[in-house]
């Protein structure tokens, strides 16, 4: 059935699946102009200011790596605030001086013409993972099978081959 395939974030340890991944992804910073920053800028996130960063919840995969930057001092935080509503880390983004550490190719077509900064994070180094899981010997309908190759497509649009 459709249902038998799905796009997760990280990889699962059930040995009854079929785990590929499909993309390897940067991770990006982004926030509005109240961080000062110019779209496209390579950033060191260390050397910024101390952060309002908001985070997804620790049920998010992206949230561990970025705890570990954190605890680590390669991310200064000045308050965290944790969210899993995308529209809503958008909008802090954008009209407040938040900032949120997100999967690059999500905003691929977003500019500053709309008040969104997006800068490429060159440290630290933080890639974000899409993988495809299937239970082992089941058969993906043709409904999945055509949704599948529209996720490879676009991610693929997306990114550039490693």
């Amino acid at each position: 059935s459709s249902a038998a395939s799905d796009v997760y974030k990280r990889q699962p340890l059930d040995k009854g699946l079929r785990m590929e991944l499909l993309a390897k992804v940067p991770v990006v910073l982004l926030s509005g102009p109240g961080l000062g920053l110019k779209t496209g800028q390579p950033v060191y996130l260390a050397d910024l200011d101390p952060l309002k960063l908001v985070t997804p919840s620790r049920d998010h995969s992206l949230r561990s790596e970025i705890d570990l930057h954190i605890h680590s001092g390669a991310i200064p935080v000045a308050r965290i605030l944790e969210m899993d509503g995308f529209t809503g880390m958008l909008e802090l983004a954008r009209h407040g001086d938040w900032a949120s550490l997100l999967p690059g190719p999500a905003f691929t077509h977003t500019s500053d013409r709309i008040g969104y900064c997006i800068n490429p994070v060159v440290a630290p180094r933080m890639d974000f993972e899409y993988w495809l899981i299937e239970r082992s010997g089941s058969a993906t309908d043709r409904a999945g099978q055509l949704f599948l190759q529209s996720v490879r497509d676009e991610i693929a649009r997306h990114t550039t081959p490693s």
